[in-house]
């Protein structure tokens, strides 16, 4: 009787140990996401700031250009 007690406990902690094991994988995978995300939100960061300053520097050239020919 204690045996089957002893293999049943054996059995329900390789099973916790596993599902924690799984659980770890998924948030390590979910915090490699995260990480990506940010990495790309600064990217696209970056590729606002370039296309606003040139945006603003297009406005300044036709700006200059309008003035000239007033």
């Amino acid at each position: 009787m204690q045996n089957r007690m002893k293999n049943g406990q054996g059995e329900m902690r390789a099973h916790v140990e596993s599902q924690v094991q799984g659980m770890k994988e998924h948030v390590n995978r979910c915090s490699e996401k995260v990480e990506d995300i940010q990495v790309v939100n600064g990217e696209i960061e970056e590729v606002k700031d370039n296309v606003q300053r040139k945006i603003t520097e297009v406005e300044d050239k036709v700006k200059g250009k309008i003035s000239v020919l007033e």
